[in-house]
């Protein structure tokens, strides 16, 4: 009854989860794996004298659906083995064995730690059904075969490897709880399983999408806006702007006021300069997204150019680079930070 309350509650958690997939890659991908599997708990019972994995090794197939980059439903069938063990009376026909498979249905958790490698979780139900054979000699003159069919939780942890953008592989750990063949539940049995699986997913990676090209001219950086240098015309001089935008977010943090408020200064001290707003994002996400998202938070300082120091829009442009432009490669938290950030580069025109 627990474990139908548990598939129940997994069920539940699937359906009202909010899916928002990938748009370059397709979500949906299909697998197989192999492994060993090993029987526990009858084989520790004093009334056994022996057990043994007659057929240890393992397999399954899968399909699943990512619903982000971090959080997929998998469904697979498995099958685990088969264990026989022996009696402690010794007697001829004091033998049992059992042979288990069946449909799983879970969700699956990945966390880049790498540019090509993440750490992995599951968590799920398997409706399993075991053929079952058993025989207490000639003490009990009892015995006992056929199928038995319920649900049993699974949780498991792994590592995985993309060897391209499409294919995967992963290395396994799986613990079944409460494999119960018979109606008493005397064997109580549970399963550990170590194993690989490849997966393939479907689709590709969007190319990123054109950008405008960026001045080769050596940008001059600006520390502050007054020196007894005067600026040079026709050279980019580039503003950092502490913007530190949160995850998925345009909201500018008051930090970067003073950031962009040096800019204005230099503007306003410089008629006939224009201004460039670069917006870019991290990889978490697709590159169509983020290119609308690192847009999104240019047009989001020029907005605040305008309307809080005064400068006129026609000598602003916006632009959006997505993750094409990262200061730090890969998908660590100090990686994604870093590159959600905005530049601005301002160019002084020769007067007429």
């Amino acid at each position: 009854m627990k474990n139908k309350i548990l598939l129940s509650t997994l069920l539940t958690s699937v359906i009202s989860f909010s899916a928002s997939a990938d748009t370059e890659m397709s979500p949906w991908y299909i697998g197989a794996g192999t492994g060993i599997n090993d029987y526990q708990v009858q084989c520790d019972k004093s009334a056994t004298s022996s057990c043994d994995d007659n057929t240890p090794y393992g397999w399954e197939l899968f399909t699943g659906y990512m619903f982000n980059q971090y959080i997929g439903l998998e469904l697979g069938y498995r099958d685990l083995g088969q264990a026989n063990w022996t009696h402690f009376n010794g007697e001829l026909n004091d033998y049992g064995s059992i042979d288990t498979k069946g449909v799983t249905l879970g969700l699956i958790g990945y966390y880049p730690f790498a540019e090509r490698w993440n750490i992995n979780a599951e968590i799920g139900a398997m409706r399993y059904d075991s053929k079952i054979t058993n025989q207490w000699g000639n003490i009990y003159g009892n015995s006992e075969a056929g199928n038995h069919t319920d649900y049993t939780p699974y949780i498991g942890a792994g590592v995985g490897f993309n060897i391209t953008e499409n294919i995967m592989l992963s290395a396994v750990y799986r613990h079944y709880q409460d494999l119960n063949p018979t109606q008493n539940n005397f064997y109580d049995l549970e399963n550990n399983y170590w194993g690989i699986k490849l997966s393939y997913r479907f689709g590709s990676k969007a190319k990123n999408l054109p950008t405008p090209t960026a001045t080769v001219t050596q940008a001059v950086k600006v520390d502050k806006v007054a020196n007894n240098t005067p600026p040079l015309v026709n050279t980019p001089h580039r503003f950092d702007i502490d913007s530190k935008f949160d995850h998925d977010s345009t909201v500018i943090n008051e930090t970067a006021y003073q950031d962009i408020k040096k800019v204005a200064d230099f503007m306003k001290a410089n008629p006939n300069s224009k201004v460039t707003i670069s917006g870019h994002a991290s990889r978490i996400g697709s590159a169509k997204y983020n290119l609308s998202l690192s847009t999104r938070r240019a047009e989001a300082v020029e907005a605040l150019l305008v309307l809080k120091f005064n400068i006129d829009p026609a000598r602003i442009t916006s632009i959006g680079y997505g993750f094409s432009q990262p200061l730090i490669l890969g998908h660590s938290p100090i990686a994604n930070e870093a590159n959600r950030r905005i530049e601005a580069e301002v160019i002084i025109e020769p007067s007429e």
